[in-house]
């Protein structure tokens, strides 16, 4: 009541008992004005007011931001009551905290100088010169000087509003945003909502919601134009600024991004007051590439972006453009860093491998390189290494098999892959041959499946021929330093499917990276 009673700033009001000793005191009192602001532009002035009140020894304050708005009355509203006056005088009163009020769970809204008993559910209250019934418990509806005040009310609000918030343009993000808390988000009485409607509808068409900048200046958009993010892409965006990303063009993608202090769940219903929608499907796919979340973060965050991709894929981005861009982490031929999108990875006969064993990552891998015809390209070992440790390890390897045709491979399903694909080049057929070997010294495969790959194992004879289909074919080993060709001089059994073998499998080499001392590999296909 303080609050528009201009010349009295303290009372005190004892209550009466029967007992002396449950009698009680209670003191209010303006402890503060300031802040003070004329705007004559629009004959405005807004002004801070802390009330404190007193009740047996325990204190309480609030503080009030007040703005004062006149306007001209207009003649269609005129009443005789009134006929002196030219001016409305209307107070909007936002209060910063809980409303003081001394057992009442529901303060009144509309004062005129005293308090009515009209409860609007605003964020504020309302102060102008109402025509009351006699009961002073509400204003006249009927009124049209009541009703000319009414219609002021969105005009002075959104002035009032924006002057919070614009004023406010220097303060940390997160204090800023909790002035949208005075919009009257929440129905009200009937009678009432036209002022409701009448303040969203001039809201909607001002910049005044704080979007998401990098620099120090800080951007405000219509409503209409700002868009919001799921939590969890929120989430990527802080570890991946956290971690030097510059994010600086984040609303250049087709749509002004909220504050992500604004875009919180708490906030839903202001949200929704406001008609700020999330931003399209399409605004992800050209943010992940825009702002390089995938070549430009670490191995965690590249891992929750792909996870956050898998969660909204069916709902989502499945058909969208997150087909398109290259999402997808692979080691070349070269043993480059290279990228893939889900289309290319689906599309073409070459396939993304991961390894099933974390010790065969860096082995496979190196092996790749010897065996192009295998159409099989690893994800990257970091990577790799980074997934077997993720917490939604299961669901990111699900959605790249099914959706990236990612295969999880061993060494024996890779042996088996590679294998098939061995046409007629002599140099892969010899080097995979020490990728069996080497792969069963360093204990990398099962020997029931050694021995299937052995089989299947096309070989090179001395005529540097590939033989593949070897069901009938009996093996001869190198002439060179052999017992046979001392009795027998050249392979007298060709005709009866006897083939010698090439002397590269006796001799040194080097495949991988490993090499491979003379006769070791011949020792081993002996056994």
């Amino acid at each position: 009541m303080l609050l528009f009673l201009s010349k009295i700033r303290r009372l005190s009001v004892q209550e009466a008992n029967s007992n002396p000793k449950g009698s009680t005191v209670s003191e209010i009192a303006i402890s503060s004005e300031k802040n003070y602001q004329e705007r004559k532009n629009m004959h405005a002035e807004s002004y801070t007011v802390h009330l404190s009140a007193q009740e047996n020894g325990k204190e309480e304050e609030c503080g009030y931001y007040m703005w004062r708005q006149k306007f001209p009355v207009k003649p269609e509203n005129r009443v005789d009551k009134r006929a002196e006056i030219d001016e409305w005088v209307i107070t909007l009163t936002f209060p910063h905290g809980e409303r003081l009020s001394r057992g009442k769970q529901i303060s009144p809204g509309v004062y005129a100088f005293l308090p009515t008993e009209m409860v609007t559910n605003f964020p504020f209250i309302i102060q102008a010169d109402f025509l009351l019934a006699s009961s002073r418990e509400a204003i006249l509806f009927d009124s049209p000087w009541n009703k000319g005040i009414l219609d002021c009310i969105p005009s002075a609000f959104l002035n009032a509003f924006v002057a919070l918030v614009k004023s406010s343009a220097d303060a940390p993000a997160m204090s800023l945003v909790s002035m949208f808390n005075f919009l009257p988000a929440n129905p009200s009485i009937p009678v009432l909502e036209p002022v409701r409607s009448g303040i969203k509808n001039k809201i909607l068409v001002e910049d005044i919601v704080p979007c998401e900048s990098h620099g120090l200046q800080k951007i405000f958009c219509k409503p209409g134009e700002v868009g919001r993010l799921k939590p969890a892409f929120w989430s990527i965006l802080s570890k991946a600024r956290e971690s030097g990303v510059d994010l600086k063009n984040l609303s250049t993608h087709g749509s002004y991004i909220l504050s992500s202090h604004f875009d919180k769940s708490t906030y839903n219903t202001v949200l929704s007051f406001l008609g700020v929608k999330s931003v399209s499907t399409e605004w992800y796919a050209k943010c992940i590439e825009g702002s390089n979340l995938v070549k430009g973060v670490n191995e965690q965050i590249y891992l929750e972006v792909l996870s956050f991709v898998a969660d909204n894929w069916q709902n989502c981005f499945s058909g969208t453009n997150m087909m398109s861009i290259p999402l997808l982490k692979y080691v070349d031929r070269n043993n480059a860093l290279s990228f893939w999108s889900i289309s290319r990875a689906t599309q073409r006969s070459d396939r993304l491998c991961i390894a099933s064993e974390k010790k065969c990552i860096p082995w496979l891998i190196s092996w790749n390189r010897e065996f192009t015809s295998s159409n099989r390209l690893f994800v990257p070992p970091s990577t790799q290494e980074a997934l077997q440790n993720f917490a939604q390890r299961t669901a990111v390897t699900q959605w790249l098999q099914s959706y990236a045709k990612v295969e999880a491979v061993s060494v024996y399903s890779y042996g088996l892959a590679v294998v098939n694909s061995l046409n007629c080049d002599r140099r892969p057929a010899i080097a995979f041959a020490h990728f069996l070997y080497q792969s069963a010294k360093k204990g990398h495969i099962e020997s029931y499946h050694l021995e299937e790959l052995c089989r299947a194992m096309p070989v090179i004879d001395s005529y540097g021929s590939v033989i593949k289909t070897r069901s009938s074919v009996l093996i001869l080993v190198p002439a060179k330093g052999s017992k046979w060709v001392g009795l027998m001089g050249t392979n007298p059994w060709r005709n009866q499917n006897y083939i010698e073998l090439s002397a590269d499998y006796k001799s040194a080499d080097s495949y991988a990276g490993i090499y491979a001392p003379e006769d070791q590999l011949l020792a081993f296909l002996k056994t």
